[in-house]
């Protein structure tokens, strides 16, 4: 998997709080419990480590429902647009709208059309953080 690819990954999982950019390496460093994987986090009493490592910015829920709802928004076809959207209005609407997904043979386009924002907004970030 390429950098872009792991970044839009971790963008859309939020993995908030582990995984990081580093500036200098233009790589990604995991910074997990040592006791626990075996592999060495991030030193941040080291000099210069918070303004080297960044945190990698992850979607909001509030984000992800509205995403839904453009996809949802999208489909042309209105009989399907109509239960991705019945979907949302249930409780636990991200589990419902994951199986609506699978029950009308969506999820190939709704992985698309997610991985296409979530490059949009990585790329967007890194253009960013590369002028700092």
């Amino acid at each position: 998997m390429n950098l872009l690819d792991e970044l839009i990954d971790i963008f859309l999982t939020n993995e908030r709080d582990t995984a990081f950019y580093d500036l200098k390496t233009k790589g990604i460093v995991n910074d997990w419990n040592e006791a626990e994987t075996g592999e060495p986090g991030i030193d941040w009493d080291e000099v210069g480590s918070e303004e080297r490592y960044l945190g990698i910015p992850t979607i909001e829920s509030f984000e992800a429902f509205q995403l839904m709802e453009k996809f949802a928004v999208s489909v042309e076809d209105d009989r399907k647009s109509d239960k991705l959207f019945a979907a949302l209005d249930r409780p636990r609407p991200f589990r419902q709208f994951q199986d609506a997904l699978f029950k009308l043979d969506m999820r190939d386009q709704w992985y698309d059309f997610e991985y296409q924002y979530g490059k949009k907004r990585i790329e967007e970030w890194l253009k960013e953080v590369e002028k700092e």
